[in-house]
């Protein structure tokens, strides 16, 4: 019996600072249309809660429909709360000489000196772990790309 395990290594730098937490956190909120709609649509997030009558200014009403704010505005929350889980506990860390907190699902290690979070989960009956699907959702998003 053969098993699906899908795993994913994520580069990240060898000390996560608040400032490089930023600068990801900016690149989140600049994410297009196109990237939030396809996170949306891979990793099954739900946009029926998402409020957006405190976000809507007079162009979004003549530019974008309600159903593509809600789309933008819930990606964008799943990516930060992605980085939440997954970043935040390896700031202050040197990763190269200490091992960072381990988060749920997931671990940091280091390979051919480089330091990666990995991630894995069996998939062929059910979803993988949410830590696996957030750290897919950081590396497709490309949030990590142009950072501090």
């Amino acid at each position: 019996m053969s098993e699906q395990y899908e795993i994913e290594l994520l580069k990240i730098p060898d000390a996560i600072t608040i400032g490089y937490l930023e600068s990801v956190i900016n690149n989140i909120d600049s994410i297009t249309d196109f990237s939030a709609a396809y996170l949306v649509k891979r990793f099954h997030i739900s946009i029926d809660n998402e409020d957006i009558s405190s976000e809507i200014n007079e162009d979004d009403l003549y530019s974008l429909g309600t159903e593509s704010l809600k789309v933008k505005k819930a990606a964008i929350s799943y990516l930060k709360e992605a980085v939440e889980e997954i970043l935040f506990p390896a700031v202050g860390y040197d990763i190269k000489n200490s091992s960072p907190p381990r988060i749920d699902k997931g671990m940091f290690i280091r390979i051919n000196n480089e330091s990666y979070i990995v991630a894995g989960g069996e998939s062929r009956y059910s979803y993988p772990s949410n830590t696996y699907c957030r750290l897919k959702a950081i590396k497709l998003s490309s949030i990590l790309d142009n950072t501090n």
